[in-house]
């Protein structure tokens, strides 16, 4: 199993954190017929998703909602997912529900829901696609003709959150936003579907596992660098966060081969 992720084009990078793909080759299962419980970390993001299970004809497209919990989702053998993950606030560029509505829970498109971009894509989408530039040249041209501007000072605090990994207070993103935190909590709340304390926790967590699980640090190194007092400190808030089994996890992301941007 593959999980590799590409950066956008640089003007994207205002609605887009990243793209990103999992692969599951043909002989990754024993049957094609028998789904795979694929278990993901949450990200406090939306992301517009494409599916392509080969083996049963299928693709599809659904918008997944900011996650707060680690979920597990079927997936077939001789599939790919593909997904744009959007900055939280920036949702309503590719889909105007209210985030708020959707919080660990995704809007399956139905054939007449999914646009000729999606389309046009989707067609694209096999096993080997290893082209962001495909949903650069999509994207930029839905960027000049989709005249939606995210808060600006939410956005300086998604991403002033992001670049500190979650370790931040409130007071200097409150500052990075230019916006008092009382008002930057509501706004905050408002446009991204879940609170600044939870995207901070989730910001800490996720690169707590990339320590580990992608860049194969030691404990006592992430632990001390990600702000926790020891490994059974980071156990209790991961099971806190993410509402998970840390056992079953670390089992399961073993089994993944990563590229990160």
């Amino acid at each position: 199993m593959l999980y590799k992720e590409y950066l956008p084009h640089p003007r994207l990078r205002k609605y887009i954190e990243c793209y990103w793909k999992f692969v599951i080759a043909p002989s990754a299962h024993n049957s094609s017929n028998e789904p795979l419980s694929h278990v993901f970390p949450p990200d406090g993001s939306c992301t517009l998703l494409f599916l392509n299970m080969a083996s049963f004809h299928h693709k599809g497209v659904v918008f997944v909602g900011p996650t707060t919990i680690i979920k597990e989702i079927p997936l077939f053998a001789n599939s790919i997912t593909a997904g744009v993950r959007l900055k939280p606030g920036c949702s309503p560029w590719l889909n105007k529900v209210d985030v708020g509505t959707i919080i660990n829970n995704a809007i399956q498109y139905q054939p007449y829901d999914i646009n000729e971009w999606q389309q046009d894509f989707l067609q694209q989408l096999s096993l080997d696609f290893d082209e962001p530039q495909v949903l650069d040249k999509i994207l930029l041209k839905i960027e000049a003709e989709n005249k939606f501007e995210p808060d600006d000072r939410v956005l300086k605090a998604v991403d002033f959150i992001i670049a500190g990994n979650g370790q931040v207070t409130l007071p200097e993103i409150a500052a990075a936003s230019c916006v008092s935190p009382r008002q930057l909590q509501r706004l905050f709340t408002t446009q991204t579907g879940i609170s600044i304390k939870q995207f901070c926790q989730l910001r800490r967590l996720r690169k707590a596992i990339i320590d580990l699980h992608v860049q194969h640090r030691t404990y006592p190194e992430m632990v001390t660098d990600r702000g926790f007092a020891d490994q059974a400190h980071y156990y209790k808030s991961f099971k806190k966060v993410a509402g998970y089994d840390i056992r079953k996890f670390i089992g399961y992301i073993g089994q993944i081969e990563h590229i990160m941007v």
